[in-house]
């Protein structure tokens, strides 16, 4: 199917039987909705024409997001193009920012992929329930990272000693990651990071002892992880958001614990005890 029209801005295709898609001439193209197109096998577009794109959406195009990507992708994608894609220099694909999700397939992810930082755009990573053991070294060479969110990876062993150097990283989520032991000391370095989710890290029974010098850090969720004490640092912190067991927060010395449910509470550094460090019971 050829489009040519330099004055569309929103087209929609979803559920159609479209295998080509040529766009031609539409430059002032805003919207292109190809939800369903299981046939897609082929965007045609010429360089610039799609400079105005602000909302793109290929959820269910199983054929083009298989051909594209070498994975199949099921999200909405919402897009920012820049300029032609580095990574696909022989053709005219534009360069876009969009989140995607991977869907679970039978055969599990089996470890990460080693070019990461190819995609030096890339804000969020998100991976689930997947076999890989450790994130590659590459990860750290993403600047604009603000989010790695690695949930029930149950495989996950270690990270990257120089994951610190995410200086933009806000979140750094690791729900039911039970076999990873150590949290890397450069962390400590990460000035942006906000969010830091330990929930069920059975085997890390530590954190890095200069953790108090991520000044920006809101909440900290050890809930059911295996950290015996908290380092003396995290005190400096001002009204820092700690979530984990009612007895779990009792042992550190938090007198003042508010209870979000039968077995979870938070405590806010402000009103720890002088009891800080005390072990947990047996």
């Amino acid at each position: 199917m050829p489009v040519e029209n330099l004055k569309l801005e929103y087209l929609n295709l979803s559920h159609s039987k479209l295998r080509t898609l040529d766009l031609g001439s539409t430059p002032n193209l805003c919207t292109l909705l190809l939800e369903g197109c299981y046939d897609l096998v082929e965007i045609k577009a010429p360089v610039g024409c799609l400079r105005n794109l602000a909302i793109l959406d290929l959820s269910g195009c199983g054929s083009f997001m298989s051909f594209l990507f070498d994975k199949q992708l099921d999200s909405h994608l919402i897009a920012e193009p820049t300029n032609v894609c580095p990574l696909h220099s022989e053709n005219n694909l534009p360069k876009l920012k969009f989140p995607c999700f991977y869907r679970e397939d039978p055969g599990n992810i089996p470890e990460a992929p080693r070019d990461l930082d190819q995609l030096e755009g890339l804000e969020e990573l998100m991976f689930s329930s997947t076999k890989i053991r450790n994130l590659p070294d590459s990860i750290c060479m993403l600047m604009h990272l603000k989010a790695i969110r690695l949930k029930s990876c149950w495989h996950l062993e270690k990270l990257p000693e120089d994951l610190g150097r995410l200086q933009c990283l806000e979140e750094l989520d690791l729900t039911e990651c039970i076999v990873l032991r150590d949290i890397p000391n450069s962390i400590c370095q990460m000035k942006s990071l906000k969010y830091f989710h330990l929930p069920y890290c059975f085997l890390v029974e530590k954190l890095p002892e200069e953790i108090g010098s991520l000044k920006r850090l809101e909440e900290l969720n050890i809930e059911g992880a295996g950290i015996s004490h908290l380092p003396q640092s995290i005190f400096q912190l001002k009204r820092l958001c700690i979530v984990g067991f009612t007895w779990q927060l009792q042992s550190y010395g938090f007198k003042s614990v508010i209870q979000t449910s039968t077995y979870v509470s938070f405590a806010y550094t402000s009103y720890h005890s002088t009891a800080n460090h005390l072990e947990k019971p047996v």
